[in-house]
């Protein structure tokens, strides 16, 4: 893939999919536009991309905050005046029984997962209409499409990208643009580490037979192998290509 004729936006940067998506669309070109409010993985995703001859601009802010995600359009729109790709991968989790959960953690991992998502496609749309042709690629998750023990708030909020991205879809069509979703499976991140850490060691090895169960390659994904597909998607490659909601889950959907 030829990409460097366009500037990339990727949220959640920091670590696990975001920075390696972010590592591989400079690869191939991009200039790159990385977000985290994560300041420290940040700087290293920064750094891993410069040392290789890419260049990045590193802002951070806190996606629940519409606020910073229009700090970080301008960001973009004053360093490079357009964007052609937009990579929405930026998510929390959270885990437990259905009568653990409070108003204040449903609104927290919504606003990340889902609410975020909607806003930076809303405020960065001028710089993508200015583009001509651009792409967005929502990363959601198997959460978002099948249901899941222990997870309803994140099942809801992914779920939730799923159905955004369908609509948007048909809404950017007219302005060239395309819209996409990845649903990666188990992957090798923080993120399980992260949900699994609600539960008592019995239960967490409960949780995690109950996924790789159903994987029908045994194993959870690495980052690079997710980012691959996300990056394909944003392509030309996948010039005819709108509206779909992918799995790469390792067989997980095949069941």
């Amino acid at each position: 893939m030829d990409l460097s004729d366009k500037v990339s936006l990727v949220t959640g940067a920091g670590s696990g999919i975001g920075r390696a998506a972010a590592i591989r669309l400079a690869h191939e070109g991009s200039r790159v536009v990385i977000t985290d409010v994560n300041e420290d993985g940040l700087d290293q995703t920064r750094k891993t991309i410069e040392s290789a001859g890419g260049e990045v601009l590193s802002h951070c802010a806190e996606l629940a905050s519409v606020e910073d995600i229009q700090g970080l359009v301008d960001a973009c729109d004053e360093r490079f005046g357009v964007l052609h790709i937009l990579i929405n991968n930026a998510g929390t989790h959270s885990g437990g029984p259905v009568e653990s959960f409070t108003p204040e953690e449903w609104d927290r991992v919504h606003a990340v997962n889902a609410k975020a998502p909607f806003f930076l496609v809303q405020r960065a749309l001028p710089l993508m209409k200015r583009a001509g042709q651009a792409a967005i690629v929502n990363v959601s998750s198997m959460a978002g499409v099948l249901g899941m023990d222990s997870m309803p708030v994140y099942c809801s909020s992914k779920g939730a990208v799923v159905a955004l991205t369908r609509a948007l879809a048909f809404d950017l069509a007219p302005f060239g643009i395309r819209v996409n979703c990845v649903c990666p499976g188990p992957t090798n991140t923080a993120q399980p580490a992260t949900f699994l850490a609600h539960f008592s060691e019995a239960e967490q090895a409960r949780l995690k037979e109950t996924w790789y169960d159903r994987l029908i390659l045994k194993r959870s994904a690495e980052p690079e192998e997710v980012a691959n597909t996300v990056v394909f998607l944003a392509s030309d490659e996948a010039s005819f290509t709108t509206g779909l909601i992918m799995p790469v889950d390792g067989g997980y959907a095949a069941w």
